[in-house]
């Protein structure tokens, strides 16, 4: 019994080269440059997270200010101090003093 063992032809190499090219870039195309590659989406899911985060920081200064807004509206007293410390408001017939600190060389002797 004779047999005979086939020879590949030449171009087989070339398809096998041609394959392998072909799947190598259509998988590096999928990673990095197509429009939903992976790359992008881990980009995208990056900023959600850190915009998530910022977003939590607004709403708790918010909710600060909602809440400082709410007692300022409500009692006088808070207001009032705030009146005096922002605005340098007095009540009538009284005087007020602003001290200034001793600049460099006025020391008392």
């Amino acid at each position: 019994m004779s047999t005979r063992i086939k020879k590949k032809p030449k171009y087989h190499k070339l398809y096998n080269l041609i394959f392998w090219v072909l799947l190598i870039g259509a998988v590096l195309w999928l990673l990095f440059f197509s429009e939903s590659s992976f790359y992008k989406t881990y980009k995208i899911r990056k900023k959600m997270e850190t915009l998530e985060q910022e977003m939590k920081v607004l709403q708790a200064q918010n909710d600060s200010l909602r809440e400082e807004n709410h007692r300022l509206r409500t009692d006088p007293k808070a207001a009032e101090v705030i009146a005096r410390e922002k605005f340098g408001l007095t009540k009538e017939n009284e005087t007020k003093y602003i001290f200034f600190p001793a600049g460099p060389g006025k020391e008392d002797k």
